[in-house]
């Protein structure tokens, strides 16, 4: 088994790079097989020590192996673990398939935890957007005043749409009369999500800021959300039916 050592150190210090100054090494271990099973082992073993190391025969550095555990101390654990031959090889193939799928999973991990961080900032964002307009509101009625369809302040007294009460109104109720009042006040489709934002509460709200930017622009994407949040939809009526309880004096007639 000196020749696997020998071999397994080649690659560990820097031979596996086998350029024209490295090739001797291997040579080296081929001279020094002392019968058929060392030769057919170091011809057996070169070339998956560098498939799975991901170093190239000729131009790869060995920093690129440098986070994983080297072949050399591999043959130690393996040696005295009493392996030997074919069992060491195999031995030595699957702790380096281990330590390529370890990476593989922390790759992911860390894809997901990026993703995850995206996603909290942009939902931060939007709760920020949500919570300014909804100040303005306030502070145009303490004025006396009212927000134009631009979001600026004007002088003509209005009535200001109630908050959306969780608990209390129907979504699909709040949604006609919220379009009815925008209708009256002349404000385009285009501006209505923005404005209806800053009048919902609770559930209604975390449905708007978990829209993506496009939906939560988009008015008629956001009605759809709230309806489907709140089962406004056949099969939420069907539900609501089926678990619902007449009063005294009703019948389904």
């Amino acid at each position: 088994m000196h020749i696997i050592s020998t071999t397994s150190s080649a690659f560990a210090m820097g031979d596996a790079r086998f350029g024209s100054c490295h090739i001797h090494s291997y040579c080296r271990s081929v001279k020094q097989a002392r019968s058929y099973n060392d030769l057919f082992l170091v011809l057996l073993i070169t070339p998956i020590v560098i498939a799975l190391s991901n170093v190239s025969p000729f131009t790869s550095p060995v920093s690129s192996i440098s986070h994983k555990m080297d072949v050399k101390e591999l043959v130690s654990i393996g040696k005295e673990m009493g392996l030997q031959g074919k069992d060491l090889l195999e031995f030595i193939t699957a702790e380096r398939q281990k330590e390529e799928k370890q990476r593989e999973r922390d790759e992911r991990a860390k894809d997901r935890e990026e993703k995850q961080k995206q996603r909290d900032h942009e939902l931060k964002l939007k709760e920020l957007e949500a919570e300014q307009l909804a100040e303005r509101q306030k502070i145009s009625e303490s004025n006396g005043s009212s927000l134009d369809r631009n979001g600026l302040y004007s002088g003509n007294s209005f009535p200001k749409l109630p908050y959306f009460k969780e608990g209390k109104d129907e979504m699909d109720a709040y949604l006609k009369r919220f379009e009815r009042y925008a209708t009256v006040r002349g404000w385009p489709e285009s501006d209505w999500a923005t404005s209806l934002c800053a009048s919902l509460t609770g559930k209604a709200l975390e449905v708007y800021t978990r829209l993506p930017d496009d939906h939560a622009m988009d008015y008629q994407k956001l009605k759809e959300a709230l309806l489907r949040r709140y089962e406004l939809h056949d099969e939420g009526f069907r539900r609501k039916f089926r678990s619902s309880r007449l009063e005294s004096g009703e019948t389904y007639c």
